[in-house]
């Protein structure tokens, strides 16, 4: 017994320390967003944004199964987003699929993804397959009538747009006429 106690004790240190440093992070994490918050310019400096990001990953890399590490990746990926950086904004919407698939965000993840591809990549054969696997997994979801919509215009002109939504504003008002 005399020979496990030393073993109990770093064990029990380790474990200590690590609490404190996961608790340092969490609150340097929560320091540098409400700098970025606070920041009364129109935009954070690029810096900034990638001091913020780093942190959200690092934390995200120390304590995969931490509750907390989904919802970090996601910030991650919106600044991913700010900094035009599509690439890593999809593997880490990838990440969270794969790896936290009980996240409560992750019909979200899945529209932005789709929304990434559409808005910012301009694929919208891309997009659209992601919208509708959106609307095949949460067709109840708040985001739904948002990616049926964007599945409706996806890949089309201007123009086009236009034409739908003319022909739409038609409709409507021929429906809502009074019967004579």
């Amino acid at each position: 017994m005399k020979k496990l106690f030393p073993f109990v004790i770093l064990a029990l240190v380790l474990t200590l320390a690590s609490c404190d440093h996961r608790a340092s992070m969490i609150s340097k994490i929560e320091a540098g967003e409400d700098a970025l918050k606070s920041d009364s310019t129109a935009m954070p400096s690029v810096d900034k944004v990638k001091a913020m990001q780093a942190l959200y990953l690092e934390y995200a890399g120390k304590y995969p199964t931490d509750s907390i590490t989904p919802d970090y990746i996601f910030k991650a990926a919106d600044l991913a987003i700010f900094l035009h950086d599509y690439k890593t904004t999809l593997g880490l919407y990838d990440r969270i699929e794969t790896e936290h698939k009980s996240y409560a965000k992750l019909p979200q993840t899945l529209f932005m993804k789709a929304f990434v591809y559409d808005q910012y990549i301009q694929n919208p054969m891309q997009a659209a397959e992601y919208y509708r696997q959106f609307l095949r997994l949460y067709p109840d979801h708040d985001l739904a009538d948002d990616a049926s919509q964007a599945l409706l215009f996806c890949g089309k002109s201007d123009a086009e747009i236009m034409q739908i939504l003319q022909q739409r504003a038609a409709e409507d008002t021929s429906t809502k006429q009074p019967a004579r």
